[in-house]
């Protein structure tokens, strides 16, 4: 009696535990993006000073931020590029995940899983 017992909870518990996994996929592929823009300043330690950030459709502008990621970077051609090929004073578009954050910190920092893509647009 305990055996088919002991089975039918373990075959609930896979079950259930893949189900999870299929809802957290599902998520991510319909999380909604905002779009900001802004002027590179200096690389900082594996980040990069966007300086005039600014949100689309949000009038607060002329914050300074610091994104913290080394990947995420593409040219205008959807090409990946290093950080370092990014020169002090380009415009920059960036897709962030509509639920970021930024740390009040000074600059105010933005983490890398809030960043969906940064594009360097000259």
């Amino acid at each position: 009696m305990k055996k088919p017992l002991l089975l039918l909870i373990i075959i609930c518990f896979v079950f259930l535990v893949a189900c999870m996994n299929e809802r957290e996929e599902e998520n991510v592929m319909t999380k909604e993006t905002v779009t900001a823009f802004g002027v590179t300043g200096n690389l900082r330690g594996g980040g990069l000073l966007v300086t005039d950030f600014r949100v689309k459709g949000n009038a607060k502008t002329g914050e300074q931020v610091e994104l913290l990621t080394s990947e995420k970077y593409y040219n205008k051609k959807d090409e990946k590029i290093a950080p370092e090929d990014i020169e002090v004073g380009s415009k920059v578009e960036i897709k962030l995940w509509a639920d970021y954050s930024i740390k009040e910190t000074s600059p105010g920092q933005i983490e890398a899983n809030d960043i969906e893509k940064i594009t360097v647009l000259n």
